[in-house]
């Protein structure tokens, strides 16, 4: 290789790097802003920037106009896509039951929404006609279960079944994702489904909402704790869990309606 791009900046990537001897092009972390946000709450941010447009910027030397990328879309190639050159599938149907994805998991426990408030919301999508299907890794499976459970209705457990590129064939057959802050928001962002994303304890300055798509974030802006971190953590630290539990399912479902058309 010729050139290192490293969009982790650590002390492994330097480490590793450092003896290749070769260009090295290190991307932009911001990790003052991220602390003085988390620990403080003093919000240097002039404007929320993404991290693919982060990201881009690392490589500004090696794009010539490397701007114009910024309007691109996240691209994730499945099936006959890269035989076609077409990589933007969706769900092109007009059906009379609205598809409706919904991913409860996420690595970290603060930025979950809590599993009886998507029962709820499953009891009100179901009574508005909508088909639901939920997504998730192997570790989320249980939880997918129990939501559907209490919820008392059909719907589909897909999650632990199915590999990254098998998501995104089935987020292809959904009119919409319900999803907290999680890697299964960024894979509907790649093939361009509607996403209505739920934030705890992170926020959008950090630049981890979804990358040019259709969406909708639902958060406690005013809350003075908020964000207590930028990933997530296992616990509240204040042990209220307000980010979270103060985000009702009528709000949810209202915003859903929104995004679906529906009166």
């Amino acid at each position: 290789y010729d050139v290192v791009i490293d969009l982790h900046k650590n002390y492994r990537s330097r480490f590793f790097s450092f003896f290749l001897g070769k260009k090295i092009y290190k991307v932009r972390k911001n990790r003052l802003n991220k602390i003085l946000l988390v620990k403080y709450k003093k919000n240097l941010y002039k404007n929320i920037e993404l991290i693919p447009d982060i990201y881009l910027e690392t490589c500004k030397e090696l794009i010539p106009d490397y701007r114009q990328l910024n309007n691109e879309k996240l691209q994730l190639w499945i099936g006959e896509d890269s035989e076609s050159g077409n990589y933007l599938t969706g769900n092109e149907s007009h059906k009379a039951k609205k598809r409706i994805a919904i991913a409860p998991g996420a690595k970290h426990f603060t930025k979950r929404w809590l599993p009886e408030y998507f029962s709820q919301l499953l009891q009100s999508l179901y009574e508005i006609n909508s088909e639901i299907v939920l997504l998730g890794g192997k570790e989320d499976y249980e939880l997918c279960q129990s939501i559907i459970n209490n919820s008392g209705i059909n719907a589909a457990n897909e999650s632990g079944k199915s590999s990254i590129l098998e998501t995104a064939e089935i987020l292809d057959t959904c009119d919409l994702l319900i999803t907290n802050d999680s890697g299964i928001m960024h894979i509907a962002a790649a093939r361009q489904i509607p996403i209505l994303a739920i934030f705890g304890s992170t926020v959008k300055d950090f630049g981890f909402t979804p990358y040019n798509v259709k969406h909708k974030i639902i958060e406690i802006e005013v809350l003075a704790c908020r964000p207590c971190t930028h990933i997530g953590t296992s616990e509240c630290k204040e042990k209220h869990f307000a980010c979270m539990k103060a985000i009702y399912p009528i709000e949810v479902l209202e915003e859903a309606k929104i995004i679906l058309n529906i009166k």
